[in-house]
């Protein structure tokens, strides 16, 4: 698992350069804005903290427990931490 992490986080590094020497570059907010957001939702911790939300749902869900509620509590908290 670590090894996959550290080469995902090599290919984040090489591919967010360019978007960072974009991101300087321009005038537009909204261009900006969704550059960052880019490079935040590739971003390996992010993709691992998904995972592993995938992972335990999956696995309630062949166990027969209730997982909907789990879900969606998820989502809110996740969105309601980005927002604020």
């Amino acid at each position: 698992m670590a090894d996959w992490y550290i080469q995902f986080s090599q290919l984040l590094t090489f591919i967010s350069e360019p978007l960072r020497i974009l991101y300087y570059s321009q005038q537009t907010p909204v261009l900006g804005a969704l550059l960052l957001g880019v490079l935040g939702a590739v971003a390996p911790c992010q993709i691992s903290a998904n995972m592993g939300a995938i992972s335990y749902t999956t696995n309630r869900m062949v166990q027969g427990k209730k997982w909907q509620t789990e879900v969606i509590s998820f989502l809110l908290a996740r969105h309601w931490f980005i927002f604020y």
